[in-house]
């Protein structure tokens, strides 16, 4: 027996694991892709490359098991988290891959699309998702009400679904730092606590938040706000 090399990817990060391989027996090559994390309630989609006329046997948490190259699962639960495998054969040879993804809970409030429960309704039409002038990523958003901006430390388009927790300081990969500015005077809003919950649907972001905490930075006033932007 020797071993040979299979390439697993989570969009773009690399992982390496090892197969094995008769002598005198090419293996099919194998790679695989999945999103890392995804919500409760969305379905799981398996990519694989390989070689022509390659058959695939698929097994993972809670009895799935499946023949397809590229297996979906609909509407997932929470016990679809785990290690999935997936052995490749082609003739006499084969290559086995795994891979493994968490499942989470989604955001615990559905509000409408672009808009900011702050006091009164605040709508926005036109966010946008860009690098800033000092090179971290930004989605902002003005509308008449106010504006508001957030700013990551690294790219949600490559983290995929995932979960920040508000914070003054944007110091770490899972802070997210929020102000909504208020229009009529100095009222300026800086999210303190909650979760800001990232989805990936259709290929589209969806950034969800539900009573995060928010302060005043002209006063000690604090209120809540909840909302959902989709740039």
């Amino acid at each position: 027996m020797r071993l040979c090399s299979v390439v697993v990817a989570f969009f773009l990060m690399i992982q390496l694991i090892s197969c094995k391989k008769e002598d005198e027996c090419l293996p099919p090559g194998l790679e695989i892709s999945v999103s890392p994390v995804v919500f409760a309630g969305q379905s799981i989609e398996f990519t694989v490359i390989s070689d022509d006329e390659t058959t695939f046997s698929w097994s993972g948490p809670n009895g799935f098991t499946s023949t397809d190259q590229n297996p979906v699962i609909a509407d997932a639960g929470l016990d679809a988290a785990g290690e999935y495998t997936v052995v490749a054969k082609k003739g006499d040879c084969e290559t086995s891959g795994q891979v493994s993804l968490e499942v989470i809970q989604p955001a615990p409030c559905s509000p409408a699309n672009n808009k900011i429960s702050f006091g009164s309704t605040m709508t926005f039409s036109n966010p946008s998702f860009r690098t800033n002038s000092v090179g971290r990523y930004e989605l902002s958003g003005t509308g008449s009400q106010g504006d508001f901006r957030m700013e990551f430390y690294n790219d949600p388009v490559l983290e995929g679904s995932a979960v920040y927790r508000f914070s003054t300081q944007n110091s770490n990969p899972n802070n997210i730092f929020m102000q909504i500015d208020i229009p009529g005077g100095v009222n300026n809003w800086q999210a303190m606590e909650g979760d800001l919950y990232v989805e990936i649907i259709n290929n589209t972001l969806v950034f969800t938040f539900c009573d995060g905490l928010f302060g005043h930075l002209q006063s000690s006033a604090t209120k809540k706000a909840s909302g959902k932007i989709t740039p």
